[in-house]
């Protein structure tokens, strides 16, 4: 699927833990926060393609907890991101403040902003941004519905994430959310068909070209899924949509999210278990029980650029 040219080698160099740049508080409210590492990775392979001077114009169309924003601010960028929901647009509100307030590095540089926007419609100008960089949310798995199982799940297993962060990352508020969009339509005779998420990739990418300056670059972090035993290939459906809108694939890494370790025999006779070690959510592992040949352990980075006319 992918050519040999493409490297790998992003691994548990990312293991290591998000630096607490702000209260956890600040952030309870988002469930799948980026990691600094790999973002930083991706802004540091960013330069190496092509500088990025200080103030460079940054966009994040999937603003989340902020995380691009914020690091790319530490940089020294000039970052904008756009938030379709709204207690995100919120909470990165509140992080911008406290930083500002808190941070003398971070006051000091130019002052990121955040909009409420649909990644489909940007409210930016043409050519506005020097690069790009965002993780689309994943097909099919935001759902408006109750989440008392995840809940109880969380408690029995005690991972490190807040009830609010499941409630407020996978009860939607806003309407025209993608990550509910399922990958293929199957709507029923007679009825018009819905939105599906390559679809709406399609646009979002059409509009992320519209915004890059000729000669950048567009960083897209994708993560694959297991739905009803298969897997959702998202990082396939980003691919085409972004080629579909006039990018070129410059390259690609591939980021080792986790590996499978086989723990010893305990001191009783009890059989090995597997564990997981690395950059693994709750939902994450949710995942990996699903997945029985190992498809989830990388998430792919592509790196498009929009040619130069």
């Amino acid at each position: 699927m992918y050519s040999d040219k493409f490297t790998l080698g992003w691994g548990t160099d990312l293991y290591r833990a998000n630096p607490t740049l702000c209260p956890n508080q600040l952030t309870a409210g988002h469930p799948a926060k980026a990691a600094y590492y790999l973002v930083e990775k991706i802004f540091e392979h960013i330069t190496k393609l092509r500088p990025l001077p200080h103030g460079a114009k940054i966009l994040d169309p999937f603003g989340g907890a902020g995380t691009t924003t914020v690091l790319g601010t530490f940089k020294g960028y000039a970052c904008t991101c756009g938030e379709i929901e709204p207690e995100f647009v919120a909470m990165m509100d509140n992080i911008f403040r406290y930083l500002r307030e808190n941070s003398p590095m971070f006051s000091w540089q130019p002052q990121p902003s955040v909009v409420q926007a649909d990644a489909r419609a940007l409210p930016f100008a043409d050519n506005a941004f020097d690069a790009i960089v965002f993780s689309p949310p994943y097909a099919d798995q935001i759902h408006q519905k109750s989440t008392e199982a995840t809940l109880k799940a969380l408690g029995k297993k005690g991972h490190e994430i807040s009830v609010q962060g499941v409630l407020g990352g996978y009860r939607s508020t806003a309407s025209g959310q993608i990550g509910g969009l399922k990958i293929a339509s199957k709507s029923k005779p007679k009825k018009p068909a819905r939105e599906t998420y390559p679809e709406a990739m399609a646009l979002v990418y059409k509009e992320c070209f519209r915004v890059a300056k000729p000669g950048s670059f567009c960083a897209v972090i994708t993560k694959d899924c297991i739905k009803n035993g298969r897997k959702v290939r998202v990082g396939v459906a980003n691919k085409r949509a972004a080629l579909a809108a006039g990018f070129n694939l410059a390259d690609l890494k591939f980021a080792e999210v986790c590996r499978p370790v086989e723990a010893p025999d305990d001191l009783f006779g009890y059989e090995h278990e597997t564990k997981l070690f690395g950059r693994v959510s709750y939902f994450r592992r949710q995942h990996f029980k699903k997945d029985r040949n190992n498809l989830l352990r990388y998430e792919h980075i592509f790196f498009f650029k929009k040619p130069v006319a």
